[in-house]
């Protein structure tokens, strides 16, 4: 199944309902053989975001928090669920079902694309024979899988829905926070990163505490009561002096208004920020470069990080290079859920922490390069 919405400007509720029907589509669809189109759930939230001018309702808020976490799963993730299904049979003979179920979904693709690879060779290199042979084997698969997942559904029919779980919904999500607790997700498009904030009734207010798009804003920031705050943290790009041209100071990348100003002009200076009144424990600087010096090649903190501690804040979280934004969200995260666990250890041993588990992953051969781990530093007060 394809899906090409017409994207361009003007012709984004058209978009937007296009995608709700493939999306729909691919959430009925119980094979899963069947390869999710990657791309799908990203572009719906760029969608929602763009048909609602930044401002969904409650009902579009859900959709783009169910489309986030489908965007997010990977195959690791539906084999674990598949197994945890298995295992949640609760009988050997179901569970053999089960495996004997999952293991002819994963010939049943493995055979698709082998018929799809000869299919692709040049003429006079195509082998018809085997094309041939490899559909036969393709249906009497299919076949049997059929039989195997109606005896699965006679005999376990709630398999289904543990082996493939629904997404969340917000409040769900809220009733599983803690007070203190709350959950980010980060969707990257292109030029545009979409960060989906989910909190507890009592903690943090995604709506009032987290200031997206077109609110974040250098006049926003400013008028905000930042010194109420314990934590401030900006996930933005940062820039060193002289990265653009006629950029004198390092700054943070924010929103440019629709009618930018001598005050507001997208930027948030180190002289802006040093105007700031702040009372935060620390300042999460979760951007690029936060730490490198004033000029390009310069050693040192910026005049960005010591802007924050004029301003109020006791220690940094800033970056020595350009952050890779998976790697960002995992370390400031695990940070937090460490401290958040164990109160007495101090920020700088939950950061380190925090690394530890990163490099630990298993999952990305990536995670065990300093160049993606060891970026972030912790200074001021690490206690």
């Amino acid at each position: 199944m394809r899906c090409l919405p017409d994207r361009r400007e003007g012709k984004w509720p058209d978009a937007l309902a296009r995608l709700r029907l493939a999306a729909a589509a691919l959430n009925a669809e119980k094979n899963t053989q069947f390869v999710r189109f990657p791309e799908i759930d990203p572009w719906l939230i760029d969608a929602i975001w763009r048909v609602s001018d930044g401002k969904p309702d409650n009902a579009a808020k859900d959709e783009a928090f169910g489309a986030a976490q489908r965007a997010h799963e990977t195959s690791a993730g539906a084999a674990l669920s598949q197994m945890a299904a298995r295992f949640g049979a609760g009988n050997d003979e179901i569970a053999g079902l089960v495996r004997r179920q999952q293991d002819l979904k994963a010939s049943l693709e493995t055979l698709d694309k082998r018929v799809t690879s000869e299919l692709g060779q040049a003429d006079g290199k195509r082998n018809d024979a085997l094309i041939a042979s490899l559909r036969a084997q393709t249906a009497q698969t299919r076949r049997l899988l059929e039989d195997v997942s109606a005896q699965l559904d006679r005999s376990f029919p709630a398999y289904a829905e543990l082996s493939n779980p629904q997404p969340l919904s917000i409040a769900q999500t809220q009733g599983l926070l803690k007070p203190d607790e709350a959950l980010v997700a980060f969707i990257v498009r292109g030029d545009k990163t979409y960060a989906l904030a989910v909190a507890r009734a009592l903690g943090a207010s995604p709506q009032d505490d987290v200031k997206l798009g077109s609110a974040a804003t250098v006049t926003s920031v400013s008028t905000l009561p930042l010194d109420q705050y314990r934590v401030v943290d900006f996930a933005t790009h940062g820039l060193v002096a002289g990265e653009v041209s006629g950029l004198s100071e390092p700054a943070l990348v924010l929103t440019l208004p629709d009618k930018p100003t001598s005050d507001d002009d997208g930027l948030l200076t180190a002289s802006r920020i040093a105007k700031l009144k702040l009372d935060a424990d620390w300042a999460v600087l979760s951007a690029c470069n936060t730490a490198a010096g004033d000029k390009p090649g310069a050693e040192g903190l910026s005049g960005l990080a010591r802007a924050f501690f004029y301003a109020g804040a006791r220690a940094l979280l800033v970056s020595h290079w350009p952050v890779d934004s998976d790697a960002a969200v995992r370390l400031t995260t695990g940070a937090f859920s460490e401290l958040t666990a164990h109160p007495g250890i101090g920020r700088a041993e939950a950061l380190r922490r925090s690394m530890k588990a990163l490099i630990a992953d298993r999952s990305s051969s990536r995670n065990a390069d300093p160049a993606v781990w060891a970026p972030f530093v912790l200074v001021g007060e690490g206690g």
